[in-house]
């Protein structure tokens, strides 16, 4: 078991299996319900609870999916202070039309957020001390020839909100989910792209059709193999 911890530094005390944190964390449903007073009195009896406990102060919250806080999964790291970070990005969300999981982060409004996704905003979300390096961290996850973007000693500012401390991030690896052509051009069987569906590889409303499922698999797979050496370095291997 390791430590579960959640905004503002507090670290779960409750007796939690590695299970049940994976399930609470997909709890999306739940923000809906605390941000309404008349959703909430009818039905708060439906909704995950736990204890929390920081420097002697004890408090009661509410599971949800954490990419309501943070979407990239990052955070948690940051908290950890791990030296070197390697991050799949495969939110169902085109970066292009929903930047804010990682502009926040760098404190960068960029083009704003929804209300499923990263929603403190820049100020209570920024971690990466450096604004500067967004614009190219942006460049990099969108453009379909690269799909990731690479950083090196990284400045973490300490954010009481998030529960990081200041610190120097070694390696910090970001690999994306954007549509690209290099990739399925590389597929010899060109039926593949003809049939894919349109919402590929990020803007499906709920489920993938086969095909695309197991193309989204391999484009991983490929995404992997392209960078192995960048990879293996930032792991250490």
């Amino acid at each position: 078991p390791g430590t579960i911890a959640n905004p503002q530094g507090y670290a779960v005390t409750d007796d939690v299996s590695t299970l049940d944190a994976m399930s609470y964390s997909s709890a999306f449903w739940v923000a809906s319900i605390v941000e309404s007073s008349a959703q909430y009195l009818l039905l708060s009896n439906t909704l995950m609870s736990a204890s929390a406990k920081k420097d002697g102060t004890e408090k009661d919250f509410y599971w949800t999916d954490g990419g309501f806080v943070d979407t990239t999964g990052v955070v948690a790291h940051l908290q950890q202070q791990t030296s070197s970070i390697v991050t799949f990005y495969n939110n169902n969300d085109d970066l292009t039309e929903l930047s804010a999981p990682w502009s926040f982060l760098f404190g960068v409004m960029g083009g704003g957020t929804d209300t499923m996704n990263h929603i403190e905003g820049p100020t209570l979300g920024q971690v990466f001390a450096d604004s500067s390096l967004w614009d190219d961290v942006y460049t990099n996850l969108t453009d379909g020839s690269i799909l990731r973007a690479t950083l090196s000693n990284v400045e973490i500012l300490e954010n009481s909100y998030l529960g990081t401390t200041a610190y120097t991030l070694d390696s910090l690896v970001i690999i994306s989910n954007q549509y690209s052509d290099e990739f399925i051009d590389s597929f010899t069987d060109s039926q593949i792209k003809s049939k894919l569906d349109a919402n590929f590889p990020n803007k499906f409303d709920v489920a993938l059709p086969t095909l695309d499922a197991n193309v989204l698999c391999m484009m991983q797979d490929y995404k992997v193999q392209t960078y192995a050496d960048e990879l293996k370095t930032a792991l250490g291997l």
